[in-house]
């Protein structure tokens, strides 16, 4: 017989491990920032011949969606949390069961409303990503991304998310998506490792972030720290 999950436990030790003074955008730095580093590292310091370095690069996009996926979960709970219309919008989820136990937590601010959803909102790629935050914002995400000036680039407004990047970002991170599937989930030895897309699949997410940063921003959803 499967136990029961606490979700509530599993939000609260997960809020533990987050340090109380960052953001949600500074807690993607803090991850992504060495893991870039670090590849960059490998790709221009090792070589073939030293036999890590393929294996150690499959890293970059696991790190990356890591990341990403925990981001996102981060801006849902500030969406809701934030109240109306988000919180009214949050109603759009049809499949949320509350139980007792549940509701008696955030009653007692164990957890809250938007920690509880964003929990459980599946994040397995750029469709699930679209289906929530459009569910949340009131309109389609991806085409109000597309429009959104980026304010957190060299304090600049000047330039959309298609204007200052050159590739398809959407496209992006669906490869990132995938890529971090086929490594993490497979042996995928006869795949080759391409270096110019793994570095276009993670900078696709890092301005998809950018973008949604930017996008929170305009809708003055400040991010809340995690305590």
């Amino acid at each position: 017989m499967d136990k029961k999950r606490d979700y509530i436990k599993e939000i609260v030790a997960k809020r533990s491990r987050l340090s109380s003074i960052d953001t949600r955008l500074s807690h993607f730095a803090t991850r992504t920032a060495p893991i870039d580093y670090g590849a960059r590292f490998l790709a221009n310091k090792a070589t073939k011949a030293d036999g890590f370095r393929e294996e150690f690069l499959k890293y970059l996009p696991i790190g990356y969606v890591a990341a990403f996926e925990s981001y996102l979960r981060l801006a849902i709970r500030d969406l809701i949390d934030f109240g109306p219309p988000y919180s009214e919008n949050a109603k759009g989820f049809q499949d949320f069961k509350f139980q007792i136990e549940t509701v008696l937590a955030i009653t007692a601010k164990r957890a809250s409303v938007g920690e509880f959803i964003a929990h459980l909102l599946p994040i397995r790629n750029l469709r699930d990503i679209n289906s929530a935050m459009s569910v949340l914002i009131g309109e389609d995400f991806l085409e109000r991304l597309k429009r959104t000036k980026l304010s957190v680039v060299g304090g600049s407004k000047q330039e959309t998310l298609e204007q200052h990047y050159e590739s398809n970002v959407f496209a992006a991170v669906e490869d990132a998506f995938l890529l971090r599937h086929m490594f993490c989930h497979e042996f995928a030895t006869a795949e080759q490792i391409d270096q110019d897309r793994l570095w276009n699949s993670t900078r696709g997410v890092f301005m998809f972030v950018l973008a949604t940063e930017s996008l929170l921003n305009e809708l003055n959803v400040i991010s809340t720290v995690s305590a």
